[in-house]
């Protein structure tokens, strides 16, 4: 996705057909077609990807996820805050009960950054990842899954660097772990 979000569009294409390829077709791997069109611009054309993979793959619990999570990502996109939330929170559930433990905390961060993005209240963005944080520590999370990097990014974003620090200082230390 990278190429693709620099505009080499051609090269972005050429990789994805050789992993296709590469997959044996996998189903998996077929719906990060999604992510090239995000990154044109092209939300409708990646959700109808993602959809039809997941309706091809009804036992496939990521694969179920991720038309909502697209739906999220191209909600926030398109300004759509609340839709964008809403779906945010619906993800977040699904993970739940699919036994990602730590999923709320993304939906908290997302939370947290549409605060301080969008609506310019770093205080009340900073607020909401405390109350995250308090439902659920991230001590609680195992060590690999724990997101260290995420919470730097909402510190920075809140103006609180040193908090930021700290975060990335906890993920170095667990990185060569991973």
């Amino acid at each position: 996705t990278y190429a693709a979000e620099e505009g080499k569009t051609a090269l972005a294409d050429s990789m994805f057909r050789a992993q296709l390829a590469a997959s044996n077709n996998s189903p998996r791997i077929a719906s990060t077609r999604a992510s090239l069109l995000m990154a044109r611009g092209q939300y409708d054309s990646a959700l109808a990807v993602v959809d039809s993979v997941a309706r091809a793959n009804p036992s496939d619990d990521a694969l179920q996820q991720t038309p909502i999570s697209v739906r999220m990502q191209a909600a926030m996109t398109r300004g759509k805050l609340v839709d964008g939330l809403r779906l945010a929170s619906q993800a977040a559930t699904y993970s739940v009960k699919h036994g990602h433990v730590g999923a709320t905390l993304g939906a908290t961060f997302d939370s947290a950054m549409v605060e301080a993005w969008y609506r310019g209240s770093k205080e009340k963005a900073l607020r909401i990842v405390n109350a995250g944080l308090a439902r659920t520590p991230l001590h609680t999370l195992p060590p690999l899954e724990r997101p260290f990097v995420a919470l730097a990014q909402v510190y920075s974003m809140v103006g609180r660097p040193d908090l930021a620090r700290t975060m990335l200082a906890k993920f170095d230390s667990i990185a060569p772990t991973m």
